[in-house]
């Protein structure tokens, strides 16, 4: 909810992607090797492997779905 964003925009830089079509997975390693993230939240398709995870890179303090399940985290990455 727009209400959350504008919330979140007072305290941090965010990138969002907050259109009905879905972002694929180039898009997201795109941007965020573009601008390593300190945190990551993702919806439940999104797939976390190593190469997303390379990208972030070092400065990834956090990481987080709001899903059921996580077959699609490499959780040994």
């Amino acid at each position: 909810p727009s209400h959350f964003i504008q919330a979140l925009e007072r305290v941090f830089d965010l990138d969002y992607h907050d259109t009905p079509t879905p972002i694929s997975q180039e898009q997201i390693l795109e941007r965020v090797r573009a601008h390593p993230p300190d945190a990551m939240l993702f919806p439940g398709k999104t797939k976390i492997d190593k190469e997303l995870l390379a990208a972030a890179g070092d400065k990834l303090k956090m990481l987080a779905t709001f899903s059921v399940g996580y077959d699609h985290i490499d959780i040994p990455e």
